[in-house]
């Protein structure tokens, strides 16, 4: 049992780190980078710490990889928010590059403000042409007071 291992990914931007009191360890996972992203293999007692007494499970801020893993979620968060919330850059790439219904559908659905962030990244590196998506995408965010234009435009221009 001292050897139970779970595997924790970071897929969206930003570095994360974890101060674990009960091990008195550190965890650090890069941001994710395009298609690059950090896992780590942390010990069961800080995962379970992890998910019992933090939200960054919940929230999405740390993903967990393994499918035996995922079952133990379901004691400790809302499994639906937490599959609503928790996207991986492929699915969201597929999700914007998608029929437009079907991606005001799955985008309505998130409801984490990171989350949220993290698409409009994906949408803007993706360089999404379509203006009705555009449109959809920064109402969707919440964003005010910028155009779509402005929102979109790359920053090398």
């Amino acid at each position: 049992m001292d050897n139970d291992k779970v595997i924790l990914a970071r897929y969206r931007k930003g570095d994360y780190v974890v101060n674990d009191p009960t091990t008195r360890k550190r965890y650090f996972w890069a941001g994710s980078k395009g298609n690059m992203i950090s896992k780590l293999s942390v010990p069961r007692e800080t995962f379970d710490w992890l998910a019992m007494s933090t939200s960054c499970l919940s929230k999405g801020s740390l993903v967990v990889v393994e499918d035996k893993d995922k079952e133990e979620l379901n004691y400790t968060t809302d499994l639906e928010q937490l599959t609503n919330n928790v996207h991986t850059r492929e699915e969201i790439e597929k999700i914007l590059t998608g029929n437009y219904k079907a991606m005001e559908k799955k985008l309505n659905e998130i409801t984490s403000i990171d989350e949220k962030k993290f698409v409009l990244e994906v949408a803007k590196e993706l360089k999404i042409d379509s203006s009705t998506k555009r449109a959809f995408i920064v109402k969707w965010a919440g964003i005010e007071g910028l155009s779509t234009d402005e929102i979109f435009s790359s920053e090398d221009e």
